[in-house]
């Protein structure tokens, strides 16, 4: 079933219990990762009973459901994993029969880089996604809501055999975020930095965190959709930094504007706003709440306006070999922002 909670899967693991396939969909790939990991732990998976795949190469498929069905070496269970799911046409319908019948002697865990489509109607049109949906267990690793992030920061927190004040929770969240990959990881700086203390104040975490994280998937989209400048520049500023490729960052900066056309107008055709957080994939009431303010504020020509400013700066790049990148996307970015 979509959606199926980490915790509970992750204790189910913790007895010995494992669905014979699982699909780890959504954009937290560190997540994924801490994830990935758990359960190569629980199953005891050594070089032995553990294949990899890319999933990008039609000829792989072969050799995956040949990995399912090969008999584990002393062991109950071998792990597959596949990376991603670009194979071509037959591949992805060889892929997709397998959950419906799996070997009972493996895991197979599959990788979705994005969240799932918001409709069963858009999932059923790739019939890798419609199987595992149907007959795997999925974990959806996306953006958590700052209450969801606390929650599950004091109860990682309590697992490490420490407790956070108030003050140093508010800390952890401001510093790292709410991307759960990145969240683990300062945990288990903050529980190594206690040095067998119990309790943690907001000192100790800002002493301990004191770096400068980088930037997530989901940073400067939401930036972004709030028009905020100031953090829109510094999220920008930061992945250049961190060796993102412009032209890899033109399509996020272009679809959070396509986002905000798409909900202008579905608003005004009478969708409800239900439904028209799933059609432009904007989960959680923190970010929410502020992309409809802005959503409000900005007519349709200013949308239409700024999505063809997305376009002439991609189209420039293209051809305007002297341009420098960087430059031409803090001025788009000023230019969206600007009121």
């Amino acid at each position: 079933m979509p959606g199926a909670s980490l915790e509970s899967t992750q204790k189910a693991w913790a007895q010995g219990k494992f669905a014979p396939v699982y699909l780890f969909a959504g954009e937290d790939a560190g997540a994924k990762h801490s994830a990935l990991e758990a359960l190569k732990a629980a199953l005891k998976a050594d070089d032995f009973n553990f294949s990899e795949f890319s999933g990008d190469q039609e000829s792989q498929i072969d050799d995956i459901l040949s990995s399912c069905r090969t008999a584990p070496m002393f062991s109950p269970r071998r792990l597959v994993l596949v990376r991603n799911v670009k194979l071509g046409q037959e591949g992805r319908k060889l892929l997709a029969g397998y959950p419906g019948a799996p070997a009972d002697s493996a895991v197979l865990v599959v990788l979705y880089p994005d969240a799932l489509p918001a409709s069963k109607a858009a999932i059923d049109k790739d019939p890798v996604l419609r199987a595992f949906t149907a007959h795997a267990e999925v974990l959806v690793f996306g953006p958590l809501t700052r209450e969801e992030a606390a929650r599950r920061i004091r109860a990682a927190a309590k697992a490490g055999g420490f407790e956070l004040s108030e003050e140093a929770l508010e800390a952890v969240l401001d510093e790292a975020g709410t991307q759960w990959g990145i969240i683990q990881g300062e945990l288990d700086k903050v529980r190594l930095f206690l040095k067998g203390r119990k309790t943690a104040s907001a000192e100790d975490i800002l002493a301990c965190l004191g770096y400068r994280r980088e930037a997530g998937p989901y940073e400067l989209g939401n930036a972004l959709e709030r028009r905020d400048l100031k953090a829109s520049l510094d999220v920008l500023r930061r992945m250049l930094e961190e060796g993102s490729d412009a032209y890899d960052l033109l399509p996020k900066i272009s679809y959070a504007v396509l986002a905000q056309l798409k909900a202008k107008r579905m608003l005004k055709a009478g969708v409800s706003e239900f439904e028209m957080w799933g059609k432009v994939r904007i989960f959680g009431r923190d970010r929410q709440g502020p992309f409809l303010q802005a959503v409000k504020g900005l007519s349709d020509a200013r949308l239409v306006a700024d999505l063809r400013a997305c376009v002439r700066v991609e189209a420039d790049l293209k051809s305007k070999v002297w341009l420098d990148p960087a430059v031409e996307l803090e001025g788009l970015v000023v230019g969206l922002c600007s009121k």
